[in-house]
């Protein structure tokens, strides 16, 4: 089997790695890839948004299965170029992924369907004052949101007026954000406990992932993300089920001494959640 996965970041190398452990037969290529692909699959230089080149490759190179990464190449269609050359694509075609490309679109969807959203307004710089208008209403306490892909980037907090002067000259002025600014969201900004809940669809069925929460301003200042998912039991994992006996000799034959847990650290965003925790891995 030969699997053509699109993007070059760490999703993409986790991707290729968990699709090489489930087996070993799969030939991986990665376009572009990265140097931690490089060393599992094979790296092919091309554009993430050129969907026509990529659908070519992929016809040239037999691939079975292409895997859509970035948002980007969501966005440029890759999914449908794929389509249109019979190719099958994991991944949505470019009109079910106008809900991530285009927040304002996302929200109106939203309000449409009844799905309860916080309460915002979008518009271009000719709009300005009615953006900050609607921020007054807010108390000046709302996130500024670039309308386009802006590689997750693209959202300013709030505190206060002088605060969304200062995302809006960021978005319309400077064009901190390219062309993703030219058009924003102010939304309502809300506190708590978050978490996100994705799920697998063909058109027909939903297969629901691990819920994730995801606290990027935990430490705000020092480059990191801090991000953790807790695993939910499967059917396999359950004890008494046949999966779950095999899975439980095969984790009791490994070596103990190849093992090493590794050290969690907490903070006060984390607390009982995080990447680390009870995670094993191997000693090089």
């Amino acid at each position: 089997m030969r699997l053509l996965i699109v993007g070059g970041g760490g999703r993409e190398h986790a991707l290729a790695w968990a699709c090489r452990r489930e087996r070993t037969d799969i030939e991986v290529i990665c376009a572009p890839g990265n140097g931690g692909t490089a060393v599992i699959a094979e790296n092919v230089t091309i554009d993430v948004t050129d969907a026509r080149t990529i659908a070519r490759i992929a016809a040239e190179r037999e691939v079975d299965l292409v895997v859509v990464g970035p948002d980007a190449a969501v966005a440029a269609g890759v999914a449908d170029a794929c389509a249109a050359r019979n190719i099958p694509a994991f991944g949505p075609t470019a009109a079910a992924g106008r809900i991530e490309s285009s927040k304002s679109f996302g929200k109106v969807l939203m309000d449409e369907a009844g799905i309860p959203t916080a309460r915002w307004l979008s518009g271009t710089a000719d709009q300005r004052d009615a953006l900050l208008a609607f921020a007054e209403d807010l108390g000046g306490a709302c996130a500024v949101k670039a309308d386009g892909l802006a590689l997750g980037k693209g959202v300013v907090m709030c505190e206060t007026l002088d605060d969304v002067h200062g995302a809006l000259r960021a978005c319309f002025d400077t064009a901190r954000f390219g062309a993703a600014g030219s058009r924003v969201v102010v939304e309502e900004q809300l506190t708590g406990t978050e978490a996100s809940v994705l799920a697998l669809s063909d058109g027909h069925r939903l297969r629901l992932l691990t819920p994730a929460r995801d606290y990027k301003r935990a430490l705000d200042g020092d480059g990191r993300m801090r991000a953790a998912a807790r695993h939910r039991r499967t059917r396999s994992d359950r004890p008494g089920s046949a999966q779950g006996a095999a899975a439980v000799r095969r984790r009791a034959a490994r070596p103990r001494h190849a093992l090493r847990r590794v050290p969690v650290r907490r903070t006060h965003a984390h607390r009982r959640w995080h990447p680390c925790a009870g995670v094993q891995r191997p000693v090089r």
